[in-house]
């Protein structure tokens, strides 16, 4: 059989050099798409990890997770080998009451760290943050609808667990307002839950 084989192409060589060029060609050609997309992925890669110094984001969405428990999942990933700082924010949805006296609700996201947060830095217009105080970020367009030092009512829903399946019901706290701060677009996209866009917008550079 081979030795058939072998006639056909010596019979055959001018189209089997014609077939072996073109395999060859389209090889190299295949091999530089690869590289150069290898090397496009490479650059790409090194230009995520000068721009961005969050590596991993995790959450723990509708999960019941206590101030402790919070703590002990910090104090694990700190301790994982090459991770050199963890961060944790609390982001919760709440309703504002009685908006300029009138009876209205207003719909907005409560973001909370703790003072020694490497995120302080990217918070401008306060010099520390205050236990059971809200802080309005400037550019909110409902800034204008609070007021530094005034008290307002906030409701939490609430669903316990162990109950039927109609133990819904509302926390209300009363909290100040402090005063209103800016931030950076990198705490504003990690208080968000936006990191990833963020990041993304600078690597295209919008």
């Amino acid at each position: 059989m081979f030795r058939y084989a072998a006639k056909r192409i010596i019979r055959g060589k001018s189209n089997f050099f014609a077939l072996f060029l073109s395999i060859a060609l389209a090889t190299t050609l295949f091999s530089g798409i690869l590289q150069g997309a290898d090397s496009s992925g490479l650059a790409m890669l090194s230009k995520v990890l000068k721009v961005s110094d969050v590596d991993i984001v995790s959450g723990a969405l509708n999960r019941n997770l206590t101030k402790t428990s919070f703590r002990e999942v910090h104090d694990a990933i700190k301790k994982l080998d090459g991770v050199a700082a963890v961060e944790h924010v609390v982001r919760l949805n709440m309703t504002s009451l009685v908006l300029n006296g009138a009876n209205t609700t207003l719909p907005i996201t409560v973001v909370s760290i703790s003072n020694d947060s490497n995120l302080f830095e990217g918070i401008n217009g306060v010099d520390y943050l205050e236990k059971g105080k809200i802080y309005i970020e400037r550019g909110s367009r409902n800034a204008s609808l609070f007021s530094p030092g005034e008290n307002k009512t906030f409701r939490i829903s609430t669903y316990n667990p162990f109950g039927n399946i109609f133990d819904f019901g509302y926390d209300y706290y009363n909290l100040t307002i402090g005063s209103t701060v800016d931030l950076d677009e990198r705490v504003f996209s990690i208080a968000t839950g936006s990191y990833p866009l963020f990041i993304r917008a600078i690597i295209i550079g919008s």
